[in-house]
């Protein structure tokens, strides 16, 4: 399955509406997976739409650029194959930052 098309933040809102967390865990960190700068913009507003509605308490977002698994790092260029592409690991963190 190819990971870049097609991306659709349903369920990321599925997961993280599964109802709110209560009490709230303290300062937790998600970490998100991909290499378009658009649909990475899109999934971390999503995140912070659900944090503030209270369905999550995520503080922090982090981009994977570790995962040496051939089916994280090869498949649309994400994982520890960002390594190789720091430019694009910039555009991806401002986009997360934004």
């Amino acid at each position: 399955e190819d990971v870049q098309k097609g991306y659709d933040d349903h369920y990321l809102r599925r997961y993280l509406s599964q109802g709110a967390v209560a009490p709230l865990e303290g300062p937790s960190v998600l970490q998100l997976g991909g290499s378009d700068p658009q649909q990475m913009l899109q999934a971390a507003a999503t995140v912070m739409e659900i944090t503030e509605r209270g369905h999550c308490d995520y503080t922090a977002l982090n981009l994977n650029c570790g995962c040496p698994s051939p089916k994280v790092a090869g498949k649309g260029c994400f994982g520890a194959a960002l390594m190789d592409d720091s430019q694009l690991v910039a555009v991806l963190t401002k986009a997360l930052h934004d």
